[in-house]
């Protein structure tokens, strides 16, 4: 990030507890905001699309609200982003969607190379999907990732894992998703472990 952007702004939407509170002393320049989980009920999924995830969560139906308060984040995170453009009157060029556990090997990333129009995520674990640890754009299609959230309240998207489910809705609001070979990240645990995702 630091190689590619002269300027960038960090939104973090953030749920209490976790060391959240930790996040604005490694991100001092970060908009973050920290509250509880609110319950979230009204979703169009069914139980069966999580059935991949229920052994992580103790159920499909904990798995499947567990990812409606991942979709959640992402938006809260997306609509800040939303205000501080309409603030500055200005769009950013590019946004990300990531995580806040992954370590990055280096890459030869350059968005110099990248058209914006298109979504980009990496070439590994997509389980039949995309990666949605990881999510390049402009600004607009990032807007359209994150009402994933609104628009799973009221219309059914298919898909049988959050993967999955990412990909075909932006097959369906027409969003190009181009994978990129050469970003390469792990996640980092809580004890300090990496995984071994590539």
């Amino acid at each position: 990030i630091n190689r590619n952007f002269e300027n960038y702004l960090i939104f973090a939407y953030l749920p209490t507890g976790l060391d959240a509170e930790l996040f604005p002393e490694l991100f001092p320049d970060a908009i973050v905001q920290i509250e509880d989980d609110p319950y979230l009920f009204k979703t169009k999924f069914k139980n069966i699309q999580f059935k991949s995830s229920a052994h992580v969560h103790g159920s499909r139906r904990k798995a499947k609200f567990a990812h409606m308060q991942q979709l959640r984040g992402i938006y809260m995170s997306n609509k800040m982003k939303l205000e501080y453009e309409k603030q500055k009157n200005f769009v950013f060029d590019w946004a990300f969607r990531l995580r806040t556990d992954l370590f990055f090997y280096e890459s030869d990333l350059n968005l110099n190379e990248l058209n914006n129009e298109n979504l980009y995520t990496t070439n590994f674990q997509n389980w039949g999907g995309l990666n949605d640890k990881f999510l390049l754009s402009s600004s607009k299609n990032m807007d359209i990732y994150s009402d994933l959230f609104n628009h799973v309240r009221k219309h059914k998207v298919t898909g049988w894992n959050a993967e999955s489910i990412s990909k075909n809705y932006l097959d369906m609001r027409n969003i190009p998703v181009k994978e990129l070979d050469y970003v390469k990240f792990n996640r980092i645990y809580s004890d300090g472990q990496e995984s071994k995702d590539f």
